[in-house]
């Protein structure tokens, strides 16, 4: 098949019954063949070797010749061997293999196809025996492997050149074919890793958006076949288990095959070592296991390294108010207010929040109909936001759910310029600022620390939360004050002295604090962040010694999330049992 074909060509029901097929297939239901050679052939095939054969004949049947058809099965052959072909019976394999096809469905084995020695073998190597007379050898470096297509589509993301739409599509048909051929027999170890880095590609259109999906319901079910497997190996671990499911759904699997995947795990953990070690809480989770579940945003926070970090370049590329002005936002519906993100990393809440179904009904602070408003992020990681926009198109909500690669002073003087109602802003975890006073501390004193990439204070310019950053915010919510004065801002912070700083800062803008239901009374039972303890240090050594120390606690600060939508880092710190410092403030 030509690797510019559309991927359509081969997904639907047809890969995935076939997928089915191969696993259901006892050795004896491969081949009929028996005799000295195919036992050569077999023991020369890696474990389980009838699901090479099978994958063998399938990429004969899909593959207009024999060195082709190898090329994408180099990687089933033990390591000192070598796939091997006559180059010569290309138009009798043609002929064989329409013939063996006419009138056959997709599953039928022709064992003829797979006699050894007739157009394919295994050759080797350490024999140090010469190929036989007009036999060629498929070499590692020219055979296909998901590995080395999805290098190049990371290739592509990274070279920071405007691609044409074409390049990433083409490549993303190719891994597809690839996968459809090798019917995911070189990934069957790695399913959950290679959907996780696939997820990290930037992505554009619609069609790219359907291919990556119908790839990740791929590796999806593969995954579920491979668990199922391998379920009665009393040497799986239950954790190896759990990892696969938990990066599927952070790679934003979903639907029917991951269903498939999660169905697996739970059948298998019982038999697996370690499981009772395994909390009912988390079996139970598997029931429900998404993108927004903690599990899997633990393995986004783990990636933080990749998409948090600023680089020069992101700043250069960053959009300027001219540019926003000129190219906006696109809404299907422009006249829905907005619910506005400033400095969203992954946008893991805007995404959650314009994907969920309706009404929170009463069970949080913020109960607002969800489905009534369009969505915007903003952050400075390039990364970050393109991974951001390639889920929204993945999830069909991107004409209701947009990410824009500026700063947040950009995106205020924007929606303050153009007058958008916002209904919502979130500020959630903004990089904090040096911790004022902490030089005076001895264990500061040893050197600067990692503390001297930090803004060197609330009034910084580059901190995300200084007083004109909060006085832009109190301006948008104030501007449509006589339609509706309902108008938030969410605050949460894993630093309690910033978390106040601002909360201050906001107060004294006029936004008052609303009382929350369920608030904090004190930090009993959590662990206290070095930040804070240095912080508290410092207050005990600033202030009189008969004045309480002002806390993050009482009535405007909640104990539980305000939203239904959680964080990466947000649930970082709750695994961790480090408070997190939640506010509402109503315009």
């Amino acid at each position: 098949m030509n690797n510019d074909e559309p991927a359509s060509d081969h997904d639907g029901l047809g890969l995935h019954s076939i997928l089915v097929d191969l696993y259901n297939r006892s050795p004896y239901q491969v081949t009929t063949i028996e005799s000295f050679d195919m036992d050569k052939l077999l023991k020369s095939l890696k474990t389980p070797a009838h699901h090479a054969l099978y994958t063998i004949h399938h990429a004969f049947q899909h593959c207009k010749d024999v060195q082709e058809a190898l090329l994408h099965c180099h990687h089933l052959v033990k390591p000192d061997y070598s796939l091997i072909f006559n180059p010569n019976s290309c138009i009798e394999f043609r002929k064989h293999v329409e013939k063996s096809r006419d009138g056959k469905d997709a599953m039928s084995i022709d064992d003829s196809l797979l006699l050894p020695g007739l157009y394919f073998h295994t050759h080797q190597r350490s024999k140090g025996k010469e190929l036989l007379k007009d036999w060629n050898e498929i070499h590692g470096k020219k055979a296909m492997s998901t590995k080395k297509i999805l290098q190049r589509l990371t290739s592509i993301s990274k070279s920071g050149k405007s691609q044409p739409s074409s390049k990433t599509i083409s490549v993303l048909r190719e891994l597809y074919n690839h996968l459809f051929i090798s019917l995911g027999t070189d990934v069957r170890d790695g399913t959950a890793d290679i959907a996780l880095t696939l997820s990290m590609i930037p992505i554009h259109t619609g069609e790219e958006a359907t291919v990556m999906n119908t790839i990740m319901d791929v590796l999806a079910h593969v995954a579920a076949l491979e668990i199922e497997r391998r379920s009665m190996k009393i040497s799986r671990r239950s954790v190896e288990i759990l990892m696969i499911v938990e990066k599927l759904a952070a790679a934003g699997c979903e639907g029917l095959y991951m269903d498939k995947a999660l169905h697996a795990a739970r059948l298998a953990l019982p038999n697996s070592q370690n499981y009772d070690t395994i909390t009912k809480d988390t079996l139970d989770s598997l029931m429900t296991l998404n993108l927004w579940s903690s599990k899997s945003l633990l393995w986004l926070w783990r990636k933080g390294h990749v998409f948090h970090k600023v680089t020069e370049k992101d700043l250069n590329a960053a959009s300027s108010l001219e540019d926003i002005c000129m190219y906006p936002p696109q809404f299907d519906d422009p006249t829905l207010p907005l619910v506005v993100d400033v400095g969203c990393g992954l946008g893991i809440s805007l995404l959650g929040l314009a994907c969920d179904s309706g009404e929170s009904k009463g069970k949080y602070q913020l109960d607002l109909n969800w489905t009534e408003y369009n969505y915007l992020g903003s952050d400075l990681s390039l990364t970050a936001i393109q991974w951001a926009n390639a889920l929204a198109l993945r999830r069909g909500i991107s004409k209701r759910c947009k990410f824009v690669h500026a700063s947040t002073e950009t995106v205020l003087e924007y929606l303050n310029r153009m007058k958008i109602d916002v209904k919502l802003i979130l500020l959630q975890f903004p990089t904090p600022y040096r911790l004022q006073g902490e030089k005076s501390l001895e264990h500061e004193k040893k050197g600067p620390g990692c503390n001297e990439k930090l803004p060197l204070g609330p009034e910084d310019p580059t901190f995300m939360a200084n007083e004109t950053i909060l006085r832009q915010m109190a301006t948008i919510l104030g501007s449509h004050k006589d339609v509706d004065q309902n108008r938030y801002i969410l605050l949460q912070s894993n630093c309690e002295d910033v978390a106040l700083n601002i909360y201050d800062s906001l107060i004294a803008l006029g936004l008052k604090a609303l009382n929350i239901e369920k608030s904090r009374k004190s930090f009993d039972e959590q662990t206290i962040s070095s930040r804070t303890q240095s912080w508290l240090e410092i207050q005990r050594m600033t202030s009189d010694s008969s004045v309480n120390i002002r806390r993050a606690v009482g009535y405007h600060w909640a104990d539980e999330p305000l939203i239904p939508v959680r964080t990466e880092t947000e649930v970082s710190s709750e695994y961790q049992s480090t408070p997190v410092h939640r506010c509402v403030l109503k315009r």
